[in-house]
């Protein structure tokens, strides 16, 4: 694990002030989860800055992220320092805003959880003592052979890239913390902040060398928090007006009284106030290259590249790693993307009977079926992209595959694949890693059919692009052979095209219409036409797939607009009139196509226009993947210890 990687923790800083809760301590006997901590602690150093000032008399604190489950307190590791308050002991940054941490700790000897952070409050960086000033910065994992190496600086860009980068494991002050489950401390490590930044200073690009990084976003950001840290303080007129900029969303919305709050806020509500927030950072800012003009929004988005071209990308999946699979229709490939962005292979063209690959599902074993759009067959590969015996897997029989497009896996990981050219759907069971296909449906109601998927009752909603209605079958009716729903098809709602389908924690099926800038929601009814309304505006325009995070917000791709737009639970807007950009003035999008979101809350999409991936940092809340886990164990996505990771 990488030093950095502890970005989790550092979100607990930014919630410094205005929250609830404080951070637990650790005895010198025993560490969160229980166990012995480590031998002798290694010392620690940096430096506390404001823009390019030194912050002294800053109160730091070195903590750690909780393991009592979504919402508990952080861990304050501090045994001793130069004071105590009722956020744990601190010691102080000097006249050159330099600080020392001795041995006076505890570090926690349980992997993911040992990831440290340092978060700096209040001091003086030339203008006299400002208690707004709230920044952080990740430390790295204390248990690691390099971790008393490490100096950390601490200022508004290491602020801007923690936040940004763990969004999703923040609920409250001092409140950062995960279950101590396989998928959560997966999502801990897949955090890198060392992306992001180097000593203080933006990258230009990740670590893998094929990512962009939004240097000038990140610059922007910090410099408009530069404005009130190197201030005289709260009642400062670059203060008020960025916390008069950036409440808390909500009925009842708050005003921050820190730094650090205030841009968490920002990145929870990336397209409000840009204009006012961006005029803050002033003529002469302290972090250059700044964007040239205020952007769309405030969302932060990487774009990346992979060694053997991206060729048309289509279809993108994520596993249980966090690895990012995208399906190259273009040139009858798959591409393999780690957490980060980085590339790790590319499963040659043709393997296992790629085939124009349009769309990519994940089974609960970890295999990855691939629908083939120009062939008749599917292909499976396993998890580290070897193609599996037998594979592709077709049926020459009445009803078999015709190049099928969507599919999705069930909860006794049956396939569903729709067949647009042929009005088909096709189950296919999955056994000893051989497919074979069980049921051709054809049925009067599909026409064209594109996208598919299966909620937790197991019923297969189908969209029908040809009629503008969506099907709904089961398979559990006629003895087992399946026959559809009462009262399907389903038509009204806004259809008009519909293509991607996914379902909410209420079983309500969300379909993204191409043809209008609507999204329908539709429930299953016996005997009657059901739609539950349709989110709209947002963005919307030409939009393709949706995908559906913890919270129920919607993410859709548009095609057309080349943006992304986020809808609330119950339908409504959250993205600005023109969807999001990804912190640009301009769209970074071209074309966009598939759509998925990972274990730490952060959206991905697929760029056909321009042959490359994006990532969206911590947009959305965190989802366990692969979207087949929580259908495969019998709960879906309303149950909160399966949909979380």
């Amino acid at each position: 694990m990488q030093f950095s990687r502890i970005l989790l923790p550092t979100f607990c800083v930014l919630l410094v002030a205005g929250c609830s809760g404080v951070p637990h301590t650790v005895s010198t006997a025993t560490s969160p989860g229980g166990s012995s901590p480590a031998g002798p602690s290694k010392a620690i150093h940096g430096r506390v800055h404001g823009g390019q000032n030194p912050v002294s008399g800053a109160h730091v604190y070195l903590y750690g992220v909780g393991d009592t489950g979504y919402g508990g307190n952080a861990v304050s590791l501090l045994t001793a320092g130069a004071g105590q308050d009722s956020y744990g002991y601190y010691v102080l940054s000097g006249a050159d805003g330099s600080f020392n941490i001795s041995g006076d700790y505890t570090c926690p000897q349980t992997g993911a959880f040992s990831d440290t952070y340092i978060v700096a409050l209040g001091g003086d960086s030339g203008s006299g003592a400002n208690s707004a000033i709230s920044l952080l910065a990740p430390l790295g994992n204390c248990i690691d052979a390099g971790f008393g190496s490490i100096y950390s600086v601490v200022n508004e860009v290491t602020t801007v890239a923690t936040i940004y980068a763990a969004r999703g494991f923040i609920t409250g002050f001092a409140q950062v913390s995960a279950p101590t489950t396989t998928l959560a401390e997966t999502a801990l490590t897949n955090i890198d902040t060392s992306n992001f930044f180097t000593a203080g200073v933006a990258n230009t690009t990740t670590n893998g060398g094929n990512g962009t990084v939004p240097r000038a976003e990140i610059n922007t950001l910090a410099n408009i928090l530069a404005a009130c840290v190197n201030s005289t303080g709260p009642s400062f007129t670059a203060c008020t007006t960025l916390f008069d900029n950036a409440p808390t969303t909500g009925f009842s919305p708050v005003i921050p009284t820190d730094t650090a709050t205030a841009l968490f806020n920002i990145a929870s509500n990336p397209g409000a106030n840009v204009a006012n927030l961006y005029a803050l950072q002033g003529s002469s800012p302290p972090f250059l290259p700044d964007l040239p003009v205020a952007p769309n929004d405030f969302t932060m988005a990487i774009t990346y590249t992979a060694t053997t071209p991206l060729n048309s990308p289509a279809g993108l999946a994520i596993d249980a790693a966090g690895n990012v699979w995208v399906a190259n229709s273009g040139n009858n490939t798959l591409t393999e993307f780690d957490p980060n962005g980085e590339y790790i292979r590319t499963v040659a063209a043709g393997s296992g009977g790629l085939n124009a690959p349009a769309a990519i599902a994940i089974d609960g074993s970890g295999n990855l079926w691939v629908s083939n759009s120009g062939a008749n067959s599917i292909s499976e590969f396993n998890s580290s992209g070897t193609a599996i015996t037998g594979s592709p897997f077709g049926s020459t029989a009445s009803g078999g595959l015709t190049k099928p497009q969507g599919l999705a896996v069930d909860n006794e990981s049956h396939l569903w694949i729709a067949n647009p050219s042929t009005n088909i759907l096709s189950e296919f069971s999955v056994t000893n890693g051989s497919a074979v296909m069980t049921n051709g449906i054809g049925s009067a109601s599909l026409d064209s059919p594109v996208g598919v998927a299966v909620d937790d009752n197991g019923l297969v909603w189908v969209t029908n692009s040809g009629n503008n209605t969506v099907s709904l079958w089961d398979p559990g009716l006629n003895s087992g052979a399946g026959a559809p729903y009462t009262g399907s098809p389903y038509s009204g709602g806004g259809l008009d095209s519909p293509h991607g389908v996914a379902i909410d924690s209420n079983n309500l099926a969300w379909i993204a219409n191409t043809n209008a800038n609507v999204v329908s929601a539709f429930a299953a009814s016996n005997g009657a036409q059901n739609s539950s309304g349709y989110g709209s505006g947002g963005g919307l325009n030409g939009a393709t797939f949706v995908a559906v995070d913890y919270f129920d917000n919607k993410w859709v791709v548009n095609h057309t607009g080349n943006s992304i737009t986020e809808l609330a639970a119950n339908g409504s807007a959250v993205s600005p009139s023109t969807g999001f950009y990804g912190g640009s003035a301009t769209t970074i999008l071209s074309s966009p196509s598939g759509i998925a979101i990972d274990l730490d809350g952060d959206v991905w999409v697929t760029n056909s226009g321009n042959n490359t991936i994006t990532e969206f940092l911590g947009v959305a809340s965190p989802l366990v993947t692969p979207v087949a886990a929580n259908i495969i164990t019998g709960h879906g996505y309303g149950d909160s210890a399966v949909n979380r990771p």
